[in-house]
């Protein structure tokens, strides 16, 4: 069944289009006709459809949830994408599950011959991705992200001034996710991929302790 509406985006496209904050995948909330659950979700609401009556599939796994709560990044590293495809409506049966709209994110296999990585940090998280060859035909790709906004919250609130015998109570989101693939090319059958990732969302208590006055 051909598709009666598609956007196909290229890593070129989404690396490039501005507004995106380092994140690629954030421009699929430009796509017409879709929007971002507010607040703590993280998934799509596409033609103001429920956000469960689309899906999002990565390689054709689905994903509960493309980006981390709270208005954070994607759950996946923009090394490991290739393409994404949107389907607004009028897709095929193999997206069954879906009733309002589909996207489809294909991940990317190693390209390079050598040893390469990247790594950046800013207010908010810490990201990492290496590629590592392996002899000719086997190379291993790792990418992992972690917010650390509840290491640093506590040491903020222990700086700040605040009256003697009270607590303060704040709560932060936590969030991180990774990926690991292990790329063979067989000389007998062509490639053999291992394709692991993963990502958690919760929120933490940060808590002053109190200073407690005795009268003896």
């Amino acid at each position: 069944m051909k598709e009666i509406s598609k956007r196909v985006l290229s890593r070129e496209e989404v690396e490039h289009i501005p507004g995106s904050y380092g994140d690629p995948l954030r421009v699929i909330q430009n796509l017409p006709g879709v929007a971002r659950q507010p607040f703590l979700g993280g998934q799509l609401v596409i033609r103001g459809a429920s956000a469960n009556d689309s899906q999002v599939y990565l390689d054709g796994e689905t994903l509960p949830s493309l980006f981390h709560f709270v208005g954070g990044p994607s759950v996946i590293s923009e090394k490991f994408i290739d393409d994404v495809a949107y389907y607004p409506g009028g897709f095929g049966v193999a997206y069954g599950l879906a009733t309002a709209g589909v996207v489809d994110i294909h991940s990317r296999l190693p390209e390079a011959k050598q040893f390469h990585g990247k790594a950046s940090i800013d207010l908010g998280q810490a990201q990492l991705y290496l590629e590592i060859p392996i002899g000719d035909r086997t190379t291993i790709q790792i990418a992992g992200r972690r917010s650390y906004i509840d290491a640093i919250l506590p040491l903020v609130l222990k700086l700040a001034p605040q009256r003697s015998g009270t607590t303060v109570t704040a709560l932060t989101p936590v969030y991180y996710d990774y990926q690991f693939r292990l790329t063979h090319k067989t000389l007998s059958f062509g490639e053999f991929s291992l394709f692991i990732f993963g990502s958690d969302d919760r929120f933490k208590f940060a808590q002053t302790p109190s200073e407690k006055n005795f009268n003896f």
